[in-house]
């Protein structure tokens, strides 16, 4: 087996050389490490020697980076500033216990929130955060320990527990279902009379009115209807009786249980994929216990809703 130490230069001789490369002077990179500027030269010319590689053209103490030093100047910085960031986060962690979880804001508004208070008291000794993107790409950030995404559970470099399916029926308000019963069970031709909300983002590859649509036999190449930039603003339109929108099971089950929002037919569309938990496995057994919890809180708050 190759080791780092076998096939990298000395790493002193790399941090003299980053230190070199970035001030482009001997002085300066030694006042910056508190070395004479001659052991500085000394360094890079050790580098130099070990690598085989011509890393400055030299004029004086002034310093002028190669192709070949350019590059291995940006890697040096690159690899040795991850393993800066990742050791401040490590000490932040360690300093400041605690315990982020990042979820898209209709999530975090309709479903983690209501679990808010169990998580809180399960990890009284650190202090929690709760972060909204629509990007998940912004969850695999160091500084976020736990995430809840969409999708079929495969995020590479990560763990994910299944917490449910995505479940779709259409809804309206029960007060638009009072004037309107022909609603219940509506053929396509009866639901297109009346506006379809949707949500707005390309990013949203969940189920849509056209699989709701194609569900009955209807080929629509364009569903046209009000756009929102989130769930949550759709609602508000929904419950002022100003349409029609799919409704996510799990995502709504409370307001439907609170009368808050009608379904209109017994029948689901599925998707196959679903929302999971998921962390780095490395952090395993501190945010195992997290999962578990909202694992559970999610079966018992559908078997409330379902009873």
């Amino acid at each position: 087996m190759v080791t780092l130490r076998r096939s990298l230069p000395p790493l002193n001789a790399l941090i003299v050389f980053e230190a070199a490369a970035r001030h482009g002077n001997l002085t300066a990179a030694g006042a910056e490490l508190c070395i004479a500027a001659s052991a500085v030269s000394r360094h890079v010319a050790n580098l130099e020697r070990d690598t085989g590689l011509a890393l400055f053209v030299r004029s004086g103490n002034r310093l002028e980076l190669t192709a070949a030093g350019r590059r291995l100047a940006e890697a040096v910085a690159t690899g040795m500033g991850h393993v800066r960031d990742v050791l401040a986060e490590i000490k932040r962690r360690a300093a400041v216990q605690t315990l982020t979880i990042g979820c898209s804001y209709d999530i975090a508004h309709s479903w983690l929130m209501p679990r808010f208070r169990s998580i809180a008291e399960l990890v009284v000794d650190r202090q929690l955060r709760v972060i909204t993107s629509d990007t998940y790409e912004n969850f695999d950030a160091l500084d976020v320990d736990l995430s809840v995404r969409y999708g079929d559970g495969k995020w590479p470099g990560f763990a994910a527990v299944h917490l449910f399916a995505e479940e779709c029926f259409p809804i309206c308000s029960p007060a638009l279902l009072a004037r309107h019963p022909e609603l219940r069970d509506a053929s396509v031709d009866i639901l297109l009379k009346f506006p379809l909300l949707q949500l707005t983002t390309d990013d949203w590859s969940g189920l849509k009115w056209a699989d709701w649509l194609r569900e009955l036999g209807a080929e629509l190449p364009v569903v046209k209807g009000p756009m929102f930039a989130n769930y949550s603003l759709l609602l508000l339109e929904l419950a002022a009786g100003r349409g029609l929108a799919m409704g996510f099971a799990h995502i709504v089950d409370q307001l439907l249980a609170d009368g808050q929002v009608a379904r209109l037919s017994d029948r689901s569309i599925r998707s196959g994929l679903g929302m999971y938990a998921v962390y780095r496995e490395a952090d395993s057994e501190q945010i195992q216990p997290v999962v578990r919890l909202l694992a559970a809180a999610h079966d018992a708050g559908a078997a409330k809703v379902r009873g």
